[in-house]
Formats: structure tokens, C-alpha cells, sequence
């Protein structure tokens, strides 16, 4: 038996989550000016949490699912080449945007990482995918609303 807990990883998880939440509202707000959309947050702050939940949910899930799913799309020659040629085609996005490529192995790292902590203590795979949601997506809302708050312009106006 393991002694400890998965506390570290946890809080890894939930201050790399924090780092992204306050670089992407950053971002958010670039691409609001830019575009001049109404509402782009609320939209864009919608759909940002999707991938989240989608890779703890694959990370979470149990092996012989995945593995059914992953060679189901290399069962024929035809969807051998079309799984090939997408592969490779997000191979080349991934080289070509390298800095958000790293940011994205980073924050599945830490979530791998958390996530291997709470099976190292036989965590089930429900508690533990709502354990990950909960602590990445907390840490998300807390890099964004740290941000709105302490990055404001008004803030560092007030500070200074």
C-alpha cells in the first residue's frame, strides 16, 4: 500500500489549470476585440471546458474501451488511410502551433500525472474522473477569474 496522498498532483493539476485559465481569457479577450462579436466570451468560455472533460474522460475510462474504439477506425484499408492521412494532418498542425502544442502536453501531463496518483491509491474511475473535472476546471475558473480581476488595467492603476 501506498502511503500519502494524491494531494501534490492534484494541486499540479489545478495550478497548471490556473496558468491556462489565465493565458486563454487572456487570449479571449484578444479575440473579442479583434472580432468584435457579442458575447464572444460567454461563448468562447463555453466551449473552453469541452476538451477538459474529454481527456479526463479518455484517461479515465477503462483501457479495453478505448482500445476497442481506437481499432475500430483501423479495421479496413479504407479507414486505415483516412485514419493515417488525419493523423498526419494533425501531426503537422501540431508542429506548426509547437507553443500550443506544449501547453496542451502540460496540462495532459499534470492531468496524467493526478491521474495516475489516484489510481496508485485504487481510486475508482468515476471518482476519480469527477475528482480531475472538478480540480481542473477549478483551477480553469480561478486562472480566469484571477485574471479579470488582478489583470484589469483598473487594478494595476489602482495598485500603483
Amino acid at each position: 500500500m501506498v502511503k500519502g496522498s494524491p494531494l501534490l498532483a492534484l494541486l499540479l493539476l489545478f495550478f497548471a489549470y490556473a496558468v491556462f485559465g489565465w493565458e486563454w481569457f487572456h487570449w479571449g479577450q484578444l479575440w473579442h476585440t479583434h472580432l468584435a462579436l457579442p458575447y464572444f466570451n460567454i461563448i468562447f468560455w463555453s466551449f473552453v471546458p469541452v476538451p477538459t472533460l474529454f481527456v479526463i474522460g479518455v484517461m479515465t475510462a477503462p483501457l479495453a474501451m478505448v482500445r476497442s474504439s481506437i481499432l475500430k477506425w483501423f479495421q479496413s484499408d479504407t479507414r486505415s488511410f483516412i485514419a493515417t492521412v488525419a493523423i498526419s494532418f494533425f501531426a503537422v498542425i501540431l508542429l506548426v502551433h509547437l507553443d500550443v502544442t506544449l501547453e496542451v502536453f502540460l496540462l495532459v501531463t499534470a492531468a496524467l500525472l493526478a491521474r495516475l496518483e489516484l489510481q496508485d491509491h485504487q481510486w475508482n474511475e468515476w471518482l476519480a474522473f469527477w475528482t480531475l473535472s472538478i480540480v481542473a476546471l477549478g483551477g480553469l475558473g480561478l486562472g480566469m477569474v484571477g485574471h479579470w480581476y488582478l489583470g484589469s488595467e483598473d487594478l494595476l492603476k489602482f495598485l500603483i
